[in-house]
């Protein structure tokens, strides 16, 4: 269970919003936290999603429906494969300008793998 220290460094929103980590971030900006002690660090979103929902099922990751790394809003979060995370990237065309495909075939090349 996520104890106050973990709250403390969230700014909650409205329940549809998002609550963003304020506290360590990563460099790809995800919220960091160190449960206790001398345990290692782990990812904010994780912990949040773990809290709400119980453990994250094997093989699977934490995805933010959002699109928002330091969002630990359980109802922003879902489990999902790497491969429908970058489906969701390829969708919403977040992709960067170093890119040499576009939305369409990166879609298009998903759905063949």
């Amino acid at each position: 269970m996520l104890d106050d220290r973990f709250w403390t460094k969230v700014k909650k929103a409205a329940p549809d919003e998002c609550w963003e980590w304020q506290a360590n971030k990563n460099n790809k900006g995800y919220g960091l936290f160190r449960p206790g002690g001398s345990a290692p660090k782990k990812l904010a979103h994780r912990l949040s999603y773990e809290h709400a929902y119980g453990p994250i099922p094997s093989g699977m990751i934490v995805l933010h429906r959002c699109d928002n790394p330091a969002c630990v809003n359980p109802s922003h979060l879902l489990p999902g494969t790497h491969r429908d995370n970058m489906l969701d990237k390829a969708i919403k065309e977040r992709h960067g300008p170093q890119s040499i495909l576009t939305a369409r075939q990166v879609i298009s090349l998903l759905r063949d793998y």
